[in-house]
């Protein structure tokens, strides 16, 4: 429906990933933006 509203969270591995969901989702018709929480975190990956 127009109008409505979504948020999707995601953890890409590379910046790669995150271009490649931006332009599908754009593709898609999907309009917005993405915020990163703590991009500078040196948290170790699992």
């Amino acid at each position: 429906a127009r109008g409505a509203r979504a948020v999707f969270q995601f953890y890409p591995e590379t910046p790669h990933q995150v271009d490649m969901i931006t332009q599908q989702a754009m593709k898609a018709g999907f309009t917005g933006g993405l915020v990163v929480d703590y991009p500078n975190s040196t948290r170790a990956k699992k």
